[in-house]
């Protein structure tokens, strides 16, 4: 007589198959964590770097809206290059009434370096155009946006204040040699 049910085959894993999924997921997990830690590197830098520009903008508005100088202090450590809280803070030229600071704090991974070597302020003024700062110190032209946790592998950022005509431009861009190489060239170079 034939027997009516089939076999009955235990239901799950094996051992074997467990071991196969552990040893893939390892796998796959070492060869994503340093691509993760750039792609957070990078996301750090470009938040440092916007806040910084979102900063410079906003003093060069407020200039015109008020009508008057006003300057923007980069929160810097000269000696470290490692930015302080507040990062960055918007004031009425000579008076040093404080008008906004930035809120968050920039990323302890980011150095933000000056150029002219430690200058920390840039002043607008009512026009929007770069001026001279009030206590005779050179005007900042130039930040650059490092990595202390991956300084080779990551995306550095710089962020330029112009000084040309009544406006002034203020940019963020990247400083890849790569870049100003290209044909056409990328609207991302410095």
């Amino acid at each position: 007589m034939l027997n009516a049910s089939p076999i009955a085959r235990p239901l799950g894993f094996t051992l074997i198959e467990m071991l196969i999924v552990i040893a893939i997921i390892a796998i796959a997990t070492t060869l994503g964590i340093p691509s993760y830690r750039a792609w957070v590197q990078n996301t750090q830098i470009y938040n440092a770097a916007e806040s910084v520009l979102n900063g410079l903008q906003k003093a060069r508005a407020e200039a015109v809206k008020q009508n008057a100088n006003i300057e923007f202090v980069l929160g810097i450590d000269p000696l470290t290059h490692l930015f302080t809280n507040p990062s960055w803070k918007i004031q009425v030229a000579g008076a040093g009434a404080v008008i906004e600071a930035s809120t968050t704090e920039v990323s302890k991974n980011v150095t933000g370096t000056a150029t002219p070597a430690n200058a920390t302020t840039v002043t607008f003024s009512n026009l929007g155009g770069v001026v001279t700062n009030a206590d005779g110190t050179a005007s900042l032209r130039q930040i650059n946006f490092n990595s202390v946790v991956l300084p080779t592998s990551s995306r550095n950022l710089t962020v330029t204040i112009g000084i040309s005509g009544v406006g002034s431009n203020v940019r963020m861009c990247d400083p890849d040699p790569i870049l100003a190489a290209k044909v056409p060239p990328d609207p991302r170079k410095c």
